[in-house]
């Protein structure tokens, strides 16, 4: 309550005056309301300002002012004073509720589409690993150079179908790839290394027109414990000359030491190359004594395909002469978009023949891309005629 304060000098005119002060005071309660009495405590409450508040309650005292702040998280009780500043406030919530306000702020809204077609909107916590994961995935799925993770337009689809994500560079994108990769390589081992029995192996060597290098790639193949057939690509690498039988052993021999498939090797598939026939005679010496079953009589497995593909490249040389010719024809009106164009539209308007057969030369090493391109080219026998 307000009260006029006299000095001590006039003790009996101040006791008039408080008397007088009281009586003032009850009148203005009984005409204005109850509202005048909590204006001292509302002016109180309209300093305190700062954002710190929103996580304390002000606790004052008969005057008014507030002396203690209590958390509304911890309740843990604190100086409110003024003179005392808010710093103190604002490092008890950095330290002991900074993972709350950053767990909420991590909700976000998400639609989810229910069994009977409708959409329903319910509350999504944002996973950053969860996302770079995703990111991860679309970039070595689609054979995406990782500098695509600077482009502008890239960074601007993401901050708008999530402002929380943050920018990353490529060489972030990179370790998050290579920590992906060895994750999934241990737990591939893992279960290749528990399924019952042996594992047989594929392997094979080319060299790429673009780069001029020369690759290996070496494939497992295996039953799981639900008698189900698996094949995991277990090898991929640039291997460097000299190509001999004894260097490719030494990069087959490294790929099973490394998977610990030494004792777990049932056969190798390999083509009729000259040089196979020295690797597997080296990989037979490296591998442990006993390792191999049956005294490796089916270590090395002939490649079937490549022992037709054979067959049937010797076969084709008959027709040699007339499938260099259909080859020689297809390239020359491939070469140009208007004879390409004259062809089709000759097919359709002279010989009534459908155009959705496509020219296609043919591989000479793919015996079934040579019958593919005889076929076609039968089918427009009088165009060509």
């Amino acid at each position: 309550m307000n009260q006029i304060f006299i000095r001590k000098n006039y003790k009996g005119k101040g006791r008039m005056v408080r008397r007088w002060s009281c009586l003032l005071y009850l009148r203005i309660l009984l005409v204005l309301g109850p509202n005048v009495a909590d204006q001292g405590q509302s002016q109180s409450a309209f300093r305190l300002k700062s954002k710190v508040w929103q996580d304390f309650t002000g606790i004052s005292n008969n005057d008014d002012d507030v002396i203690i702040a209590e958390c509304n998280h911890c309740k843990k009780r604190l100086s409110g004073k003024s003179s005392n500043g808010t710093s103190h406030l604002s490092r008890h919530t950095e330290a002991m509720h900074k993972t709350d306000n950053a767990t909420l702020n991590n909700y976000f809204l998400k639609d989810e589409i229910k069994d009977d077609g409708t959409t329903a909107f319910k509350n999504g916590k944002f996973d950053v690993q969860a996302a770079r994961m995703a990111i991860s995935i679309y970039l070595v799925s689609g054979f995406h150079p990782f500098t695509i993770v600077e482009e502008e337009g890239f960074r601007h689809i993401m901050n708008t179908c999530c402002p929380q994500f943050k920018a990353i560079s490529r060489r972030t994108i990179k370790r998050e790839i290579m920590a992906m990769f060895l994750s999934r390589r241990k737990d591939t081992m893992e279960v290749i290394l528990a399924a019952p029995g042996r594992v047989s192996f594929t392997s094979d060597n080319w060299k790429s027109e673009v780069s001029k290098h020369s690759y290996i790639c070496i494939t497992c193949h295996y039953i799981d414990a639900d008698w189900k057939l698996n094949k995991r690509i277990v090898w991929f690498k640039k291997i460097d000359p000299p190509y001999d039988g004894a260097s490719i052993a030494d990069e087959v021999h490294l790929a099973f030491r490394e998977w610990r498939f030494e004792k777990k090797v049932m056969c190798i598939t390999l083509d009729n190359a000259a040089y196979n026939d020295r690797m597997i005679n080296c990989l037979r010496i490296r591998l442990s004594k006993g390792s191999l079953p049956l005294s490796s009589k089916f270590f090395q497995i002939r490649c079937c395909a490549h022992i037709l593909n054979l067959v049937v490249q010797t076969g084709l040389t008959l027709i040699d002469p007339a499938a260099d010719k259909l080859r020689d024809g297809i390239m020359y009106l491939k070469a140009s978009g208007t004879r390409l164009y004259k062809f089709y539209s000759t097919i359709k308007t002279i010989f009534n023949l459908e155009e959705s057969r496509r020219l296609k030369p043919d591989m000479p090493i793919r015996w079934n891309s040579t019958y593919t391109m005889c076929g076609c080219c039968l089918y427009y026998r009088e165009v060509f005629q």
